[in-house]
């Protein structure tokens, strides 16, 4: 039994190292990286969720830089913001989104403790996690804190193919509400 408990604590040691080792590998990666570096004459800088997304493209806006994301918390927003202000001294102004959900209680569970938005979220957003925000995700959701360390593995791999667009990004409508809404009033 004794040799049996060894073996399992030799395990459990040699994957904690893999995962402290990925996860200071990804850190470094996205530090390192200039996938936060705006360009010089970018000064205004959008985030919130798919309101400003679908809403301000930044492409026509000059000057203009924009990280919304579909169910971004003002959690995710507020990670983002300081990667991207530590690299980009000429930021002056943000424009975030606000609407009434965005501080709604229920949108909270939904948008940022969800296990299944944790999961999709963390694989990116652990290298941006200091020491507060990791008190945060510890006390409100430990489990799943501890089980999503393992989607970040392949986390510079997604960076290598999708780039910074993982973290938000104008995006235009695909569709049109207004048609599918007129037939649904009569």
């Amino acid at each position: 039994i004794l040799k049996f408990i060894k073996k399992i604590g030799v395990f459990g040691i040699i994957i904690s190292s893999i995962l402290i080792l990925f996860t200071i590998a990804n850190w470094s990666f996205v530090t390192y990286s200039n996938y936060f570096v705006l360009k010089k004459n970018v000064n205004i800088l959008i985030l919130g969720d798919s309101h400003t997304k679908y809403a301000l493209n930044d492409s026509i806006l000059k000057n203009y830089c924009n990280f919304s994301d579909d169910a971004d918390s003002y959690f995710y927003s507020y990670l983002k913001l300081k990667e991207i202000k530590e690299k980009n001294n000429q930021i002056d102004t943000l424009l975030l989104s606000f609407s009434e959900h965005n501080i709604d209680e229920n949108i909270e569970s939904q948008w940022l403790l969800n296990s299944s938005q944790l999961h999709s979220r963390l694989r990116y957003y652990y290298p941006l996690l200091e020491v507060n925000e990791l008190k945060l995700l510890l006390s409100q959701k430990p489990e799943d804190l501890f089980t999503n360390l393992f989607s970040q593995i392949l986390n510079p791999i997604y960076f290598l193919f999708i780039c910074q667009s993982v973290y938000g990004g104008y995006a235009p409508l695909e569709h049109n509400y207004l048609e599918v809404e007129i037939p649904n009033q009569k």
